[in-house]
């Protein structure tokens, strides 16, 4: 099959979504298809040396767009990258032809409308692959009013994306159930988790990690928030819970990765004088493994109003290094749910501070249900969240193969 996908990012972006997708072409041009990407030429991380137009990797025929890079710095200039990529894009996906099936993923918001264009102007499939739930969640976040005629427009066109992809992928069944309550029809809905690379990623003892040896924290419990500081993610409850427990010297958070919520955490661990707390850039994906398997537990976090409209992603890694995780977001979530159903971690709801101090006491207490916990963790990962599991699915309902509903009871 020609299949044509469609995304903000790629390879060799680092963002989650851009590692997602690069592994789900690059398996299907292996399996014999001719994928092609069209994408955006600036990086996420703001680089402004741009990438290539065209080229071919992994046998994946990549096209890169140009489209404005101006920043995350107001809704504004969010709003005019997207315009001016959502533009080009839709010129290079109408370029190409004899496409069977385009795959359109929610970045930038509402992306999919070219995906729209494309099955109506050259009949192939559309397939929608929602990360996060818009306009949903730029009301939740309070950038754009429920009432107003820009939620209302965008939620129209969300409804008729909904409604007209032949295939709508969710990541989890509470996000399964939004979508249908949007327009998406329960037959052609499917749930598939995000995944980690199961063989990339490995358990390995703290002691030997050389991370914490590089660091000099082998005496310490490594505490660790690995992945994008964005609005989605409650930082609040962390940042409480960081200053609740103070300078010790047997604690070491550490905390990696970029986002709009970064500056603000840096700012109050210094006002703070938080000395346990670093700050560290996001690892390439060739030390991910490294990076995760240098903490004893992991945090996770999610605002309480996003249930179903985020699903943080970075649970799956942080279940290939065999770690428990600590989730910090509403209880209908489901992070919330996979962690009890496993026992791979511990939950505590939004504001609950002293839940969140006495959780990560517990773990450091007792090593040996912090074992435990990360090798439920490990073991359910290789059972149903690993990167085969979903690139199976994933091919099936590309290819049409898949007759019913890829989905789970919502938490």
């Amino acid at each position: 099959m020609k299949l044509l996908f469609i995304n903000q990012y790629y390879w060799p972006d680092s963002t989650a979504t851009s590692q997602l997708l690069t592994d789900l072409c690059e398996h299907l041009a292996a399996r014999g298809h001719d994928v092609h990407v069209v994408t955006g030429r600036t990086p996420y991380a703001g680089q402004q040396a741009l990438l290539a137009p065209e080229e071919t990797h992994q046998g994946v025929k990549i096209h890169r767009v140009w489209a404005l890079s101006m920043g995350r710095r107001t809704l504004l200039h969010r709003a005019a990258d997207f315009a001016s990529f959502n533009a080009s894009a839709l010129r290079g996906a109408l370029n190409l032809t004899g496409v069977d099936a385009v795959l359109s993923l929610s970045t930038p918001p509402l992306v999919a409308t070219l995906g729209v264009a494309a099955k109506a102007l050259r009949g192939a499939r559309l397939i929608y692959w929602v990360q996060d739930l818009y306009p949903d969640l730029a009301v939740a976040l309070g950038a754009l009013r429920a009432d107003g005629a820009v939620a209302q427009v965008a939620g129209l066109v969300s409804s008729h994306i909904l409604s007209h992809a032949d295939a709508v992928v969710a990541l989890g069944g509470k996000m399964r159930e939004q979508l249908m309550a949007r327009g998406a029809h329960p037959d052609r809905t499917h749930v598939i988790d995000n995944w980690s690379d199961g063989d990339a990623i490995t358990p390995m003892p703290a002691q030997k990690n050389p991370l914490r040896q590089a660091w000099n924290t082998l005496d310490r419990f490594c505490v660790m928030y690995s992945g994008n500081f964005g609005l989605a993610h409650d930082f609040v409850t962390l940042n409480s819970a960081m200053a609740a427990l103070g300078s010790r010297p047997d604690l070491d958070f550490v905390l990696v990765g970029d986002g709009p919520k970064k500056a603000t955490l840096e700012k109050l661990a210094a006002e703070q004088a938080l000395t346990s707390v670093r700050f560290l850039p996001l690892f390439a994906r060739e030390r991910l493994g490294d990076s995760l398997t240098s903490a004893d537990v992991h945090l996770i976090s999610l605002e309480k109003s996003l249930s179903g409209m985020v699903v943080p992603s970075k649970l799956y890694g942080v279940m290939a290094a065999g770690r428990p995780s600590i989730y910090v977001g509403p209880k209908d979530s489901d992070v919330w749910r996979i962690l009890q159903e496993t026992e791979a971690g511990l939950c505590v709801e939004n504001g609950d501070v002293d839940g969140l101090v006495r959780a990560l006491m517990d773990l450091k207490a007792h090593p040996a249900e912090c074992a435990r916990m990360g090798k439920n963790a490990r073991a359910a990962f290789v059972k149903r969240f690993d990167r085969e599991h979903a690139l199976r699915a994933w091919e099936a309902v590309i290819t049409g193969e898949q007759p019913q509903a890829l989905a789970r009871p919502a938490a």
